[in-house]
């Protein structure tokens, strides 16, 4: 019963965080990223910056073992990584956004073996990002 209270209020906040992410079409590249950094700052502790210098291959155990985030704070991680690659794709950025689509994906990879619970809103987010990704290679 707490698992499924848990997996309950995780679900609320990802449309919360859906309806946000809404709320943020038709703004500028600046604010976008502006907000990007707020949800990193304030849901995860972490920066932007942190995410950029972190290769792919020393991300998730960074992540885990030193962040010590959990499995819905790294399947936040990659959703807000997925909008952000969007963002940089629109507006350009290909080698920004190809880092972002990698490195989602190995978070959402993590997350789908270690999880018990299949997610078609989280394979949704995965198949855009290798769609995002066929466009840049």
């Amino acid at each position: 019963m707490i698992q499924r209270t848990s997996l309950d209020i995780i679900e609320r906040f990802f449309k919360d965080l859906a309806r946000t992410m809404a709320l943020l079409m038709g703004k500028s590249l600046e604010e976008k990223m502006e907000f990007y950094e707020k949800a990193y700052d304030e849901w995860l502790g972490l920066s932007m910056s942190e995410i950029e210098e972190l290769s792919p291959e020393e991300l998730i155990g960074i992540l885990i073992n030193e962040k010590q985030l959990n499995l819905p704070q790294l399947e936040l991680l990659a959703s807000v990584m997925n909008n952000e690659a969007e963002t940089f794709q629109e507006s350009g950025k290909l080698s920004k956004s190809k880092d972002r689509i990698q490195k989602a994906l190995i978070i959402f990879d993590h997350v789908n073996a270690n999880s018990e619970v299949f997610s078609f809103e989280r394979q949704g987010k995965i198949n855009n990002l290798n769609s995002l990704l066929k466009k840049i290679e």
